[in-house]
């Protein structure tokens, strides 16, 4: 269920080093998951053994637990997620979308309106 933590510590990816890689066989690894992340630990999370049905679920359960400690999740890859806890969040280097520029919406010159007397 679970591997080594990568050898390379200074490893940074698009969301930053996560402490931990699980890779899930059961919905009963979503408990040890969520303890690591109360912890402080990150993880990076492999379901490709899983079906959705119970991907669902866990992400679902660990969300509960990322709400509790202001955390946050990222989709890593191909059925791969990094749940961070908020230190870790803050510290993430996350690609942001590009912004778009609108364009200042034209105001409409007002109608006069004429007084006619009959």
């Amino acid at each position: 269920m679970f591997k080594n933590k990568p050898k390379n510590e200074n490893q940074n990816d698009k969301v930053g080093f996560y402490n931990e890689s699980v890779v899930v066989k059961s919905y009963n690894d979503a408990k040890q998951i969520g303890e690591f992340l109360i912890k402080g630990r990150s993880v990076m999370m492999d379901v490709s053994l899983i079906t959705s049905a119970e991907t669902i679920k866990i992400i679902d359960f660990l969300s509960g637990v990322l709400f509790t400690i202001h955390g946050n999740y990222y989709k890593y890859g191909h059925k791969k997620y990094i749940f961070a806890p908020e230190i870790m969040d803050k510290t993430a280097e996350i690609e942001k979308p590009e912004v778009v520029k609108k364009e200042p919406i034209k105001k409409e010159k007002p109608i006069k309106i004429e007084k006619i007397e009959f």
